[in-house]
Formats: C-alpha cells, structure tokens, sequence
C-alpha cells in the first residue's frame, strides 16, 4: 500500500514538472507600431507620444519601433498589417 502511494506521489509530480518550461519569456521579438502614413504627420506624431509614454524599453526587454507604410490612403500599410506575422499594433 506504502509502495503504490509513492508511485502515486512520483506520477503527481513529474506530471506537474513537465508543464514548468512551457511559458517563455513573452515578447521575445522587438515590438513595431504600424502607422499606415507618411512620417511626420499627425498620426505619426501620435504613435511616437504612444510608445514613449506607454512602453518602456526598459521595463518590457524588447525595442520598440515605428514602422511606416505611407500610400493609397492607408490601404498599403493596412493590407500589409494584414499578412504579417510579427508583434505588430
């Protein structure tokens, strides 16, 4: 009875370790801000204030960076937010 209590313990346990390395560090990859007009204008005048007050390089680990995607009225820029897959707002 001793013997199947400890087997019990032992499964318990690895079972809960395995589960222990799946959370990684979150972002792992620098962070960019999409905005879909040309530098200098207001919109982009608006994201940099965003990402200067909001997200401290230091406190997340991860640059972060203003990308823009000027053309056809914003269409470029959103259609090209649309079929990336990095850590893009």
């Amino acid at each position: 009875m001793k013997i199947v209590n400890i087997t019990k313990l032992a499964l318990l346990t690895i079972a809960s370790l395995m589960f222990l390395p799946a959370q990684a560090d979150y972002p792992d990859k620098p962070i960019g801000v999409m905005v879909a007009y040309g530098p200098g204008g207001a919109t982009d005048f608006q994201a940099r204030i965003a990402t200067l007050s909001s997200g401290k390089e230091a406190i997340i680990g991860q640059p972060i960076y203003i990308l823009n995607k000027p053309g056809a009225g914003g269409r470029t820029g959103w259609n090209w937010f649309a079929s990336t897959m990095c850590l893009t707002l």
